[in-house]
């Protein structure tokens, strides 16, 4: 890396998911210079090699696109899937000094703590994803908090997954007589089947995770036209979700005596601007369920928040710990 010296502080925000990694190279007044995307950094998704490789091309790639020198990055912030332990935040920052080939100031997360800090800009808060999987994180006092996101086998309620397999369920129970529900003919239609018998076939053929969220939005619009079967499938969901934002609320020590921001993240409750029925019966029982609450949506860009994290690594040196 030899590009244009900057005399400015600079840091680096990346995004890294199971699908792509997105790096920013951004100024301390926020104005980002440079931009770059590559594969995915999840060693779970890609293994070690092809990830590592893809972060060093991403960070690299955004350094040129600015015109920047890697001498003049000051710190590091990035939130990446498959990062959720102590041991793997250690084994992620030796990607970042092996890149530099020095020791930068780096703040490395899952990527739970960019989607809170895309809506709050500050440390702060509690952040519910909804897309294909999903997740509760809270920070509070320097420590990060989490509940949920487990997979879908062990856990992962509220997510895109649970809800199409939900829906899934629900057209093989009305199959064997159970509550009518127009999610019936809407399934066979979108999977191009004559009988809910081939449903069987086409979900144990691939049962990848993707697959089976991509039905989701069969139950918004099935509730939307008030199918009661489509918006209990929604009801459920959200509850499970409630119980999970209590848990984090609890250990995470936050207050009705100061407001908690809560930002809603994920494709599944951002769409529509985040005026969708899922997002609404959310924030229904939010209301409900919490008192002084700020319910947000993201208003940064990942890699950009990432960025953020830097920016407060490098102001205050923080080192979050992680506590189960």
């Amino acid at each position: 890396m030899n590009y244009l010296f900057s005399m400015s502080k600079i840091f680096i925000g990346v995004d890294g998911g199971s699908t792509k990694t997105h790096s920013v190279v951004m100024r301390q007044d926020g104005v980002v210079l440079g931009e770059f995307i590559s594969g995915s950094t999840n060693i779970n998704s890609v293994g070690r090699e092809i990830a590592y490789t893809n972060f060093a091309e991403s960070i690299v790639g955004a350094l040129k696109k600015a015109n920047v020198s890697d001498q003049s990055v000051t710190a590091v912030g990035i939130g990446m899937s498959g990062v959720d332990t102590p041991e793997e935040v250690e084994d992620r920052k030796k990607w970042v000094n092996t890149l530099f080939k020095r020791p930068v100031i780096s703040n490395i997360q899952n990527d739970g703590v960019i989607a809170l800090v895309s809506g709050t800009k500050k440390l702060y808060g509690i952040v519910i994803i909804s897309g294909t999987g999903a997740i509760v994180v809270g920070i509070n006092n320097d420590q990060v908090y989490r509940a949920s996101g487990w997979g879908p086998i062990l856990g992962d309620e509220g997510s895109g997954f649970c809800v199409g397999q939900d829906l899934l369920k629900a057209v093989c129970h009305n199959e064997d007589g159970g509550p009518d529900t127009i999610l019936h003919k809407m399934v066979l239609n979108e999977l191009k089947i004559p009988s809910a018998r081939q449903i069987i076939d086409w979900t144990y053929k691939d049962t990848a995770w993707a697959r089976i969220a991509s039905l989701t939005p069969l139950v918004f619009q099935a509730a939307n036209m008030g199918d009661k079967v489509a918006i209990q499938i929604l009801e459920d969901s959200v509850a499970l979700m409630i119980r999970n934002i209590k848990l984090v609320y609890k250990k995470a020590g936050f207050s009705s005596q100061t407001q908690t921001p809560i930002v809603l993240s994920g494709g599944n409750l951002t769409h529509e601007k985040g005026e969708g029925i899922y997002a609404k019966i959310l924030c229904k029982h939010l209301e409900k369920e919490f008192k002084n609450i700020q319910i947000l949506l993201p208003v940064l860009s990942a890699p950009v928040a990432a960025a953020y994290l830097a920016i407060e690594a490098e102001k205050k040196n923080l080192i979050f710990k992680i506590v189960k």
